[in-house]
């Protein structure tokens, strides 16, 4: 299976043509965010706050990883009965087929980490997010790398590379996350405290970070490390992207949290939840060509900004529409952080499948023909 160079296919192999194929690609990504955006409140709405904070989160989360596979790692071709429907009926099929994913995902994952305590605690959100990081790690930076060296079927590397990244984020989750902050509250359970190394926030806000980062090396094509080490082989280059992603998300962590002072929760909704909400709007949205005609890794860099400001306008067009769609004030900072839980699930638990969906699995279906 060939790899990727862009988020989702090969950027490189449809360079933009001209000004007019730019303005086509700004209006059908405009239509196609329209969509987006009003699927995505009318979900917000139906749920609500209390429903979207445990049950809604946790699920949409489940289908993330799966999502990731089937647009990413099998690119959607597969199985390839689907692959060669029609639209719309592909993108119903894809969805559906992730639907029954997830679902699984989400009772292996309720049962064996959550210990089935319900509503969804947030030990189990945490680790569900932490999931997806794991995930975005094995399919976006090692691109199924090494499970791709004996795991050929497309069926047989994809539910490989599941199992494998829930594993490694169980391994870290009992690592590194401490829930003491939380004895005394109506949402501690005991049994589902790893007692880790870090304070829970600190650690899921730095594994966030570290998806951010990921998804600029992605942008980038790995020009960042390959400018570094030269061209090696792809394996090196793979195991030392690691380590550029973990020593930028680290020196980004420090610099907000501990240089700038900003409250742990609300950085991690600012700044790495907001980013990476805005690389699948300026990337995806885009049909993974804005700038195409630029060389890397300018064209990495100039994505990573422009997603900065989409970051920080959505930040600012969901908070707005928060109260209107849970009916209720949403206050910022602790020791709630009302607006912050609901802005991260809003954006990343909802909004994320939701752009996936449209663009991936039903590409772009009906603003595209």
């Amino acid at each position: 299976m060939a790899e990727s160079q862009g988020i989702n296919e090969n950027i490189s192999a449809k360079p933009v043509a001209g000004g007019g194929e730019t303005t086509q690609l700004f209006v059908q990504g405009a239509g196609a965010f329209a969509i987006i955006l009003g699927v995505a409140f009318l979900i917000l709405y139906a749920l609500g706050h209390e429903l979207l904070s445990t049950w809604g989160a946790f699920l949409f989360m489940c289908a993330v990883p799966v999502q990731l596979v089937v647009s990413v790692l099998w690119r959607c071709g597969y199985p390839a009965s689907i692959a060669a429907l029609p639209q719309p009926a592909k993108g119903a099929a894809l969805t559906l087929m992730t639907a029954g994913g997830a679902m699984l995902a989400a009772l292996a994952v309720f049962s064996m980490v959550g210990r089935s305590v319900a509503p969804p605690t947030p030990m189990l959100l945490h680790y569900s997010i932490l999931s997806i990081v794991v995930t975005f790690w094995m399919i976006l930076l090692m691109r199924g790398w090494p499970l791709n060296l004996f795991l050929r079927h497309p069926l047989w590397l994809g539910v490989g590379t599941l199992a494998t990244c829930y594993s490694i984020a169980y391994a870290l989750f009992c690592l590194l996350f401490d829930y003491s902050f939380l004895i005394g509250t109506h949402v501690y359970v005991q049994s589902l405290d790893p007692r880790g190394l870090l304070d829970a926030w600190s650690a899921i806000s730095f594994f966030v970070t570290l998806g951010g980062a990921i998804l600029i090396l992605t942008l980038s094509d790995m020009t960042l490390v390959t400018g570094l080490i030269g061209r090696r082989q792809p394996h090196v280059v793979k195991l030392v992207a690691t380590l550029v992603a973990l020593l930028m998300s680290l020196v980004c962590w420090v610099v907000f949290v501990k240089g700038v002072g900003m409250d742990t929760v609300v950085y991690l909704v600012k700044v790495p939840v907001g980013f990476t909400f805005g690389v699948f709007l300026v990337d995806n949205l885009m049909q993974h060509r804005l700038f195409a005609g630029v060389g890397q890794p300018l064209r990495g860099i100039l994505l990573t900004l422009l997603a900065s400001v989409y970051a920080y306008l959505m930040y600012y067009v969901f908070a707005a529409a928060g109260p209107y769609l849970t009916g209720m004030a949403l206050s910022s900072g602790a020791p709630a952080y009302t607006l912050e839980l609901w802005l991260s699930s809003a954006l990343l638990s909802v909004t994320f499948p939701v752009i996936v969906t449209m663009t991936a699995y039903f590409g772009f279906w009906p603003v595209r023909r």
